[in-house]
């Protein structure tokens, strides 16, 4: 038996639709379902499905409901309604319920092991909404149940386009995500999302007139300015920062609704045709020869050390760093970082605390645990972070 309160509320058993009865009756139903396992008392069933204002004859015509309810779930032996003590108790496997299922799915998502499978879980999960949850249902308390899962389908919705975002499906989120933040001008995790999808597909004027659309409705309707984050994006994509491009996807442990552990594969492409500078290669790869085991030969530290490649203009220093650096990434489980500081770039160099950010995001540090860096009121103080009390 399986009952559905994700849509229209319904029992199915062996896929047929079973008689749940009609208004009142459903809504008894959804009360018992959403307190699976709980006792829930008699004046509380009647409160939230009258109102707070039940009818004299409320008890008899609860009762009544309960029956009918009794001689539906009898097709499940799993699945039980019982009188106690002050009140009623649904019993059935939180598996048959699509609410338990979809909350259990979710949770599942948050600590997978790789994006492809928490995108998996949480496609799942929102394939069992089949309309508005309680829908034709209607009472405060039904009303405030019905709010709380729509945002539970948000926040999933929300989730589900950060991976996919990760897993490089910008170009077929525009559309769907334009038409949402359409409906939503003021939500702006959506904006900011559809703000990054518009980027990686190569639109990165339209993306910021998003920016400069959910500003002014900010402004218009609520007196107030977008979000650190959603500014802190806008400046990024203004100046086409690196670290705008796709983070790597796969192998990243999860925690919450942040991803934990995550592997960062940072590196330029490499230089197609390399050749030549053996003597130089053979040279950064004794920086990661262990010392000799039996102390004879020259000795060389265990671990690297911050080395420079240093040259005139024009030789060919990035080049063999990148080169050298895909060449040895596999001995670099825990990931690369890269960052290109523009400092001879005509627009503003990249400061400390974005480079900062940038690394931290891409170990997979929640954006809202990242501080922003402010710039002191004090002249010649520099930059300092609001969490040290600046």
């Amino acid at each position: 038996m399986e009952f559905r309160l994700l849509g229209p509320v319904e029992i199915r058993a062996e896929g047929q639709l079973l008689d749940a009865g009609h208004g009142r009756q459903r809504a008894v139903l959804a009360v018992l379902l959403l307190e699976l396992g709980q006792v829930v008392s008699v004046e509380a069933l009647n409160e939230r499905i009258w109102d707070h204002e039940p009818p004299a004859s409320a008890r008899n015509v609860l009762s009544g409901h309960v029956a009918r309810l009794k001689v539906a779930l009898a097709a499940d032996p799993g699945v039980s309604l019982s009188r106690r003590a002050g009140g009623y108790l649904l019993a059935a496997d939180p598996e048959q319920v699509d609410v338990s299922r979809f909350r259990a799915l979710v949770t599942q998502a948050a600590a997978a092991a790789s994006d492809e499978r928490a995108a998996a879980q949480l496609r799942e999960a929102l394939g069992l909404w089949h309309g508005p949850a309680l829908a034709g249902l209607r009472s405060r308390w039904l009303d405030g149940m019905r709010d709380a899962l729509e945002r539970e389908r948000t926040r999933a919705v929300l989730a589900l386009t950060d991976l996919r975002l990760r897993l490089g499906e910008h170009h077929a989120l525009v559309a769907e995500l334009a038409a949402q933040a359409g409906a939503a001008p003021a939500d702006e995790r959506l904006a900011g999302q559809l703000m990054l999808a518009l980027y990686r597909s190569g639109q990165q004027a339209e993306a910021l007139r998003w920016f400069e659309h959910t500003r002014l409705h900010l402004a218009d309707e609520l007196g107030a300015d977008p979000g650190p984050q959603l500014r802190a994006l806008h400046q990024q994509i203004l100046r086409g920062d690196p670290l705008l491009g796709l983070p790597p996807s796969g192998s990243a442990a999860r925690s919450g609704n942040s991803v934990a552990g995550s592997v960062p594969r940072q590196l330029p492409a490499d230089v197609a045709g390399f050749t030549g500078r053996a003597a130089e290669l053979a040279a950064l790869d004794l920086l990661l020869l262990p010392p000799p085991s039996d102390g004879s030969g020259p000795r060389h530290a265990a671990a690297a050390v911050i080395s420079a490649v240093s040259g005139t203009a024009g030789v060919g220093k990035t080049a063999l760093a990148v080169h050298w650096a895909h060449q040895i990434a596999h001995r670099f489980g825990d990931g690369q970082l890269y960052v290109n500081l523009r400092g001879y770039d005509a627009g503003r160099p990249v400061t400390a605390a974005d480079a900062l950010a940038g690394f931290l995001r891409a170990l997979g540090v929640p954006g809202q645990d990242i501080p922003l860096a402010k710039t002191s009121a004090r002249p010649g103080t520099g930059a300092c972070w609001p969490a040290r009390g600046c």
